[in-house]
């Protein structure tokens, strides 16, 4: 696929590829012509890159500050339990959990690691209950998220806790499975996204992509959708090369709700404004969007 994308001559970025791992394959061709590569990254520890590339992403390390953040200083909270998977993944997500509560004057009253396969906290049900949080961090997947928190919700006596989490859970698989047992008033969610199903970009993406493909879209979809509309916006039918293109849309951040940053390896990590998202009554809420600071 490279090589036939060497032999096209008015090509005005690359897009992909996906995983972003792959990227080096692509970086002689984009720097032989100064062409934008856009990728996709998930984490903030993806170090591949060059002057070329543009990450277009809302890293897990930026979600777990962002709902720490909201829960310490807008919503005042000041005990944490976490609860995350035994694995290098978990263990980063509660360490930055904690250092950004802790760095607002709140603090980490109870964290264990469970088994990522099984899941089981059994055996934790009666610790944390007794640790008193008033919110319990987490940081999984969404159908691990929402298996653990039927089994805190069901299982033990706590009331008027708050669940907090990252991006999976803006999942319709998420929503599924806890349905109704998250009434926005006894037990209540926060977790935070650039985008949630039912917006308007959102909306407009599912009906293009079901019409053309007649199949429902998926969220790496619906990315690499908002992140290629930015770009062929901001380049307005011209052929630009990255730094041009990188120019345009720093000069233009604030209208266009993005923001645009040199990384230390070279690549700029393109990053949209993120929302603080709820559940109630089992349907998705918006609580506010953030600006990019």
């Amino acid at each position: 696929a490279v090589n036939e994308m060497y032999k096209e001559g008015n090509l005005s970025f690359l897009v992909g590829p996906l995983p972003s791992k792959y990227i080096n394959r692509v970086r002689l061709l984009a720097d032989s012509r100064e062409m934008p590569a856009l990728v996709f990254p998930v984490s903030g520890d993806d170090r591949e890159g060059g002057a070329n590339f543009i990450k277009f992403y809302y890293s897990l390390e930026d979600q777990v500050r962002t709902v720490s953040e909201y829960a310490a200083r807008e919503l005042g909270l000041r005990n944490f339990a976490i609860l995350y998977p035994g694995n290098d993944y978990g263990a980063r997500m509660k360490e930055i959990f904690t250092r950004t509560a802790n760095s607002l004057g709140a603090q980490v009253v109870y964290e264990k690691a469970y088994d990522p396969e099984t899941r089981d906290i059994t055996g934790e049900l009666g610790w944390v209950e007794a640790a008193k949080p008033d919110a319990v961090f987490v940081a999984d997947g969404a159908e691990s998220s929402a298996r653990i928190l039927l089994t805190l919700m069901h299982a033990t006596d706590m009331r008027e806790v708050l669940f907090i989490g990252p991006s999976t859970w803006n999942s319709p698989v998420f929503f599924n499975l806890v349905g109704d047992d998250i009434d926005g008033f006894v037990y209540r969610t926060v977790f935070t996204d650039f985008f949630f199903y039912g917006s308007d970009e959102w909306s407009d993406f599912k009906a293009r992509f079901e019409a053309k493909y007649e199949r429902a879209p998926d969220f790496l979809g619906f990315e690499a959708y908002m992140a290629v509309k930015l770009l062929l916006s901001v380049s307005d039918g011209k052929k630009l090369t990255t730094t041009q293109l990188v120019n345009k849309i720093f000069s233009e951040r604030d209208k266009l709700g993005y923001e645009i940053v040199k990384e230390a390896n070279g690549s700029y990590r393109l990053s949209p404004g993120h929302k603080i998202l709820s559940l109630e009554n089992g349907e998705l809420r918006q609580i506010i969007s953030v600006k990019n600071r």
